[in-house]
């Protein structure tokens, strides 16, 4: 009786454990792409600017040095980036017609209309008289410490990676160019890359958009998708191409990478800060207003009691109240908040808001754009993966939930963009490089390690 006592035991033992679970264990596979070499051509948001300006912090947070990070589990390796190690950072800020250099925004208590409230700032308060030292570090060449792997240029658009001589144009190229007369994708041929990430065509439409639109000139004119006979460059389609076909090309076979097409820009906070109708006026200062504009000899300007939209000038200096849907630059966020005068008995010039004949355009620029890039990346069906980030942010508008967080696009507490409210937190590079991983491993049958998006840090408020 004992023996088939503990006969039954070890029956029921052997049923359970056939009744657990296997366990799949991850192993990391590179699939049919090779990580060796691994070289990310793009503009600020593949350089590591955040906050509002280059700095080492931002760089070792960006995409793609975590994007280098999990490769090396299948492969990968070293991965150099040009830092820039000036204390505070370099940025760009145009004030009054004059370019600025500035160190990057840090959130600082201070004084407003509606008490102290924390506010982006520069985490430097010295940097005006800090002009020359900042230019000067900016100029210094890191060339020698090349070649870079991450060869983002902060401001450069499409074409701007095929044109020679660039790094005499644009500074952030120019730090780390190995020849001046050098293009961006120069820069790459010595690594021979096996593999490479390519995401362009923000600033082909974003530098229309933060100088108001039809009033900023050629230079910040939305990128044609042909030839410009003005600016002399080959147009959005025949740029991309080649960046394209050149990555592909440069490695020893043929390199495989993955593609990024371009977001809504004017989803990012910058433009969405202030509402359209974001004056609160009281009965009394509504009458005095709308008798103001009688007396002008203004029609259609109405003001009531409770939140009104500002005046504007449009480009053919007629004046007229904002309409819903159009968009006020974050950069007034002061003067809308705090002024009594702006948008109320001075109207909004065209530089500082976007029509919206004006939104339309970049809309129509950016469908345009990430059409040709869809067409593109189908000529190279086996080499490419496509990461559609257009989609994921437009989906972010509502709210993504990963790993227990929030990621959205309503301003920093969205923990995607960072304090300048158009470039990427950490968090927000970490979720880009999540999701690009995921279209590599499904386009390349790799299964490149995902990462800890939490791991990496958000927004630091006080």
């Amino acid at each position: 009786m004992k023996y088939f006592k503990y006969l039954f035991y070890l029956l029921i033992i052997a049923f359970i454990t056939s009744c657990q679970p296997e366990v799949d264990e991850f192993t990391p596979d590179k699939g049919s792409a090779d990580f060796s070499k691994y070289v990310s051509v793009g503009n600020s948001l593949t350089a590591g600017f955040t906050n509002g300006a280059l700095y080492e912090e931002g760089q070792q947070n960006a995409y793609p040095n975590i994007l280098a990070t999990q490769f090396k589990a299948v492969g990968g390796g070293e991965f150099k980036q040009p830092y820039l190690t000036y204390p505070g950072g370099i940025g760009t800020q145009t004030v009054g017609g004059q370019t600025l250099l500035i160190p990057y925004l840090k959130l600082t208590l201070l004084p407003t209309c509606q008490g102290e409230q924390y506010k982006p700032y520069p985490s430097d308060p010295n940097f005006i008289q800090k002009q020359q030292e900042m230019q000067a570090a900016l100029a210094t060449s890191v060339a020698a410490q090349g070649p870079f792997n991450n060869i983002g240029v902060p401001g450069a658009k499409s074409y701007h990676v095929i044109t020679p001589g660039y790094a005499t144009m644009n500074p952030f190229f120019g730090r780390f160019a190995s020849d001046p007369n050098n293009t961006v994708l120069n820069e790459a041929a010595p690594i021979a890359p096996t593999f490479f990430s390519i995401w362009l065509g923000s600033n082909d439409v974003l530098d229309y958009a933060l100088s108001g639109g039809d009033e900023a000139g050629p230079m910040h004119a939305i990128t044609t998708m042909g030839p410009d006979p003005v600016l002399g460059h080959p147009g959005f389609a025949a740029a991309m191409d080649a960046v394209i076909s050149s990555m592909i090309q440069m490695g020893a076979t043929n390199s495989k990478g993955v593609v990024a097409n371009v977001p809504d820009i004017l989803s990012a906070p910058y433009f969405t800060t202030i509402p359209y109708n974001g004056i609160y006026l009281t009965q009394a200062e509504a009458a005095q207003l709308n008798g103001y504009w009688q007396a002008q000899q203004v029609p259609n300007i109405q003001f009531n009691e409770g939140l009104n939209p500002p005046v504007v000038m449009n480009p053919d200096s007629t004046i007229r109240q904002l309409d819903k849907g159009e968009i006020i630059l974050a950069i007034l966020s002061d003067s809308i908040q705090c002024g009594k005068f702006l948008g109320r008995y001075a109207p909004i010039p065209g530089n500082y808001f976007l029509s919206a004949g004006e939104i339309q355009k970049i809309k129509t620029a950016v469908d345009d754009y990430n059409a040709k890039i869809e067409d593109l990346i189908a000529k190279h069906p086996t080499d490419i993966a496509f990461f559609d980030v257009y989609s994921l942010l437009k989906k972010a508008e509502k709210g993504i939930i990963l790993e227990g967080m929030n990621f959205s696009t309503s301003g920093a507490e969205g923990n995607i963009f960072s304090l300048d409210g158009l470039h990427l937190s950490p968090q927000g590079n970490a979720l880009i490089a999540y999701y690009m991983i995921d279209a590599i491993n499904k386009t390349f049958g790799a299964k490149v390690p995902q990462i800890s998006v939490s791991a990496y840090p958000s927004i630091q408020y006080p």
